[in-house]
C-alpha cells in the first residue's frame, strides 16, 4: 500500500507525476522510479514523494535502472548508442539508496542494440553482481559482470527462442547467477527460461 493512491487514474497524462516513468526499483519499503526525460528519480515512501536529480546524460525516455540483490539502486546514464554505457549506482544505506558515495560503472564494451529494461543479480559494489540486457531484435541476452564496482567482461547467452521486439528489447530475470534466467519478449509476452 505504499504506492500514490492516485495510481493507475491519469497515469496517460503528462501532468501525472509518474507518466515519465520508465522502470522502478522496490528497496526498503519505497519505490525508486526513474523518470528518464526529467533526468531524476522519484522515491515515493508512504505516500510521500522526494526526488534526485541524476547523472544522465540527456533527457530521454530508454534509461533503465534497478536494484542488485545488496539493495543498490543502479540507473543507467548513457542512452544507446553510448559506446561504452555508464549506469550510477547509489549504495544502500540503513534507510535505503543513498546518493552518498555514489560510483560511476562504465562497461567494457557496448551493449550490441537499445535495451530500455535492465536487472540486475549479486552485489554490484562489494563483491560480484550481474548486469542484464537483452536487446532489441536480438535472440541473446548480454550479461555484465561487475565485481567491486568494475566491469570486468561482458558475455553473450546466444540462442534464444525469440528475438526482442524493435525499440524496446525484452526484459531478463536473474534466477540463479549468470546460469539461469527467465526472458520477456514485450511486444508478444513471450516468456521463456535459460
Amino acid at each position: 500500500d505504499n504506492f500514490p493512491k492516485s495510481n493507475p487514474a491519469g497515469v496517460w497524462t503528462s501532468t501525472y507525476p509518474y507518466h515519465y516513468a520508465h522502470q522502478a526499483a522496490y528497496i526498503k519499503g519505497a519505490f525508486y522510479t526513474n523518470d528518464g526525460k526529467n533526468k531524476i528519480i522519484k522515491i515515493t515512501d508512504n505516500g510521500i514523494v522526494s526526488e534526485w536529480a541524476t547523472d544522465q546524460a540527456n533527457p530521454g525516455l530508454q534509461y533503465g535502472s534497478c536494484r542488485d540483490d545488496a539493495g543498490n539502486l543502479i540507473v543507467n546514464t548513457s542512452l544507446y548508442p553510448a559506446s561504452p554505457e555508464t549506469f550510477t549506482v547509489y549504495p544502500i544505506g540503513e534507510n535505503g539508496p543513498t546518493t552518498s558515495g555514489k560510483k560511476t560503472i562504465t562497461l567494457t564494451a557496448a551493449i550490441d542494440a537499445r535495451t530500455n529494461y535492465i536487472s540486475a543479480k549479486g552485489n554490484v559494489l562489494s563483491g560480484t553482481g550481474y548486469i542484464y540486457f537483452f536487446p532489441e531484435r536480438k535472440n541473446y541476452v548480454q550479461i555484465a559482470t561487475i565485481i567491486d564496482g568494475t566491469c570486468t567482461s561482458i558475455t553473450k547467452h546466444e540462442n534464444l527462442s525469440v528475438t526482442s521486439g524493435k525499440d524496446n528489447g525484452g526484459y531478463v530475470i536473474p534466477i540463479d547467477g549468470l546460469t539461469h534466467y527467465i526472458y520477456n519478449e514485450r511486444s508478444t509476452d513471450y516468456a521463456g527460461y535459460y
